[in-house]
């Protein structure tokens, strides 16, 4: 084997130069076309296939990293999803049954304290409106005025508030979109 003939690294600093970039590039290929005595083109040429096989396996990765988090985003927020309606069907059904608690307490109490039966109905309407809170409200409505026989529906909007007058011939009820209604008994 021939001697390579030597190439220039004058200046060479191996804390920030590299011997195959920069000003340095062609005395490198020249080194390795000597060394394994084939020409300088054919080295050129393997090293830019090397590259494009470097940047095609980076591609290659970065690509796949993106799908997999991709993938890893779109199930957590399914499972986000579900989580939220799972909250929210827990809330409803916790909501229902106290409503339905107060209620049941409300017609414990109509006979002994209307006024805290009434509350207690009211309260259990506000919450949800379920048949037992109606029950119970229509219960302590009639506790309170025994010739009423049915009460008020069809309303647009839940109750907030009910009074009934001194002489107990009027009920005026505020609702939530800020109407207020005067009821003749």
């Amino acid at each position: 084997m021939q001697m390579p003939l030597a190439a220039s690294y004058l200046g060479f600093n191996l804390r920030k130069d590299k011997i195959n970039k920069d000003i340095f590039y062609g005395s490198w290929f020249k080194i390795l076309a000597d060394i394994y005595e084939v020409s300088r083109d054919e080295i050129e040429e393997r090293d830019k296939k090397r590259q494009a096989r470097r940047r095609r396996m980076t591609i290659a990765g970065v690509a796949a990293v993106i799908l997999i988090l991709s993938g890893a985003l779109i199930f957590s927020l399914i499972s986000r999803n579900q989580a939220v309606r799972a909250r929210d069907e827990a809330e409803r059904r916790y909501r229902e049954a106290l409503s339905r608690k107060l209620a049941v307490d409300a017609l414990s109490k109509v006979d002994q304290d209307y006024e805290m039966a009434l509350l207690l109905s009211l309260e259990a309407l506000r919450i949800r409106d379920t048949a037992e809170a109606r029950k119970s409200l229509f219960s302590g409505l009639s506790a309170f005025r025994s010739d009423l026989v049915t009460y008020a529906c069809c309303f647009d909007s839940s109750a907030t508030s009910m009074t009934f007058s001194p002489d107990g011939k009027m009920l005026i009820s505020g609702h939530e979109n800020g109407k207020i209604l005067q009821w003749i008994l």
